[in-house]
């Protein structure tokens, strides 16, 4: 859909929505509706202010009479419910059935959570929307909710929402993926998962804890345990969105051999775009995220006992435009089997828009005029290209990443991994900036020929 006519579709369907017309759905707006999901839960440090909501506004209700294991379980799913209900906006609401038979035998929700929410509703602290189930097998509706305002300054706004990998059942803090993608179909939509459109979904390897995973695991914990102290939201002129912290670390084919990147579930501040980083905050203190400057290609030279300055991706020719296609070009080429994979890269990198197209045609370069140029600038790391090098580097600067991220932990500071770059309070810059040039000299001095530890240029987002 354009923009504009997404644009004009959005204001439609809030218009519609304040008049109770739900004929269009309300979440096919920016962001899918979404269902309980079983690791969304409220941190620690939350627990008791749900909890005491709890207790005022329900517990009188619900009756004193109750054995006190039947409260503490309907306390928790009120911390659930509320959890949940964090995360939710009008853009993206909270879907769940009101059916009394969708609560049997259920482990985690009865059809007490249906008065709760007949109970917030009633109090104007939710609204209710009508919306269509597209993830089970039949069609029927559910209802989709999310918090007024009034709710959100009550209760909402004081939550801190962890997506804890512990619970999940199909893979915690570390998953290991294979080569082999997943057989079955895509629920959403009936296409298998290589069909054209979907995305590929490499299948999950079960493997057995060793003191290395277990040694990774308590790290982990401790990374999120500390990130999950502090309220991270995106500040929008005023207007917050909540979301995660927690992160899960992936492997591919063979434990601490290839990957080992730390990446966050739905809600995670990973899934959110680039230019939306910029507006995060960290307990209402703004963030900054520093980067390590093309730290691949310069890892490799490094490799060769190399100390690379200049910038790997303007070796040819400058320009903002030759600098994007030559960026695409050098990352494929270690992760590409043959030329032509670096080539339809660099295509899919020009089909960006005609003047893009225009101001590369300006250079006077055609791409495998300029591949070739780059192979030749490059000649001292050109045995790493089209040799699928590309995981190995992940794992080296997943193992850079480990060390600056428990240095904050260490102090009780929150620090948040994107791959080869960090996004911290703004008081904590400098700091991160000294942390981040350690540890990369860390680890080039343990795979360096020369046992050196040399540098990176830093760069601010």
């Amino acid at each position: 859909m354009k923009p504009e006519k997404r644009k004009e579709f959005i204001q439609r369907v809030l218009s519609n929505a304040a008049k109770r017309y739900t004929k269009i759905p309300v979440y096919n707006c920016r962001y899918s509706s979404f269902m309980f999901t079983e690791y969304i839960r409220p941190s620690d440090e939350t627990v008791p202010i749900i909890d005491d909501f709890f207790e005022r506004y329900f517990l009188p209700e619900y009756s004193l009479l109750k054995k006190p294991s039947k409260i503490d379980n309907k306390k928790k799913q009120f911390q659930i419910l509320a959890a949940h209900l964090t995360l939710a906006s009008t853009h993206r609401p909270l879907k769940l059935s009101l059916n009394k038979e969708s609560f049997i035998g259920h482990k985690t929700w009865s059809y007490f959570i249906v008065d709760v929410v007949k109970c917030l509703h009633d109090a104007g602290r939710i609204e209710l929307l009508a919306g269509k189930n597209f993830c089970g097998k039949g069609s029927g509706w559910l209802t989709c909710i999310c918090p007024t305002e009034m709710f959100q300054a009550e209760l909402l706004s004081k939550i801190i929402v962890r997506a804890d990998p512990d619970k999940k059942s199909d893979g915690g803090l570390i998953v290991l993926k294979g080569k082999r993608f997943v057989s079955s179909t895509n629920k959403n939509t009936g296409k298998q998962p290589w069909a054209k459109g979907t995305k590929k979904i490499r299948k999950t390897i079960k493997y057995r804890d060793n003191k290395e995973t277990k040694l990774l695991k308590e790290k982990l914990r401790k990374f999120n345990c500390v990130n999950s102290m502090y309220r991270v939201v995106v500040n929008d002129n005023g207007k917050e969105t909540p979301i995660t912290t927690d992160v899960h670390v992936v492997f591919n084919e063979e434990l601490f051999k290839y990957n080992g990147r730390m990446y966050t579930r739905r809600f995670g501040y990973l899934n959110i775009p680039r230019e939306t980083r910029k507006m995060l905050t960290i307990s209402g203190e703004k963030t900054v995220e520093l980067d390590y400057s093309a730290l691949h290609p310069r890892l490799l030279y490094s490799l060769e006992g190399i100390q690379y300055d200049d910038d790997p991706y303007e070796a040819v020719v400058s320009g903002e435009v030759t600098r994007k296609v030559m960026k695409k070009m050098l990352l494929s080429l270690f992760n590409a089997k043959n030329r032509s994979g670096v080539t339809s890269a660099a295509v899919d990198c020009l089909a960006g828009g005609k003047k893009l197209k225009e101001n590369f045609a300006a250079t006077g370069y055609t791409i495998a005029k300029l591949l070739d140029e780059f192979i030749k600038v490059h000649a001292p790391i050109s045995k790493y290209f089209l040799s699928k090098q590309g995981l190995r580097l992940m794992r080296m600067d997943s193992q850079i990443a480990y060390g600056v991220v428990e240095h904050f932990a260490d102090q009780g500071k929150p620090c948040l991994p994107v791959h080869d770059s960090f996004v911290v309070r703004e008081s904590d810059e400098e700091e991160l900036r000294q942390v981040m040039q350690y540890h990369y000299g860390c680890i080039t001095e343990k795979y360096s020929p020369d046992k050196r530890k040399y540098t990176c240029k830093i760069d601010k987002k």
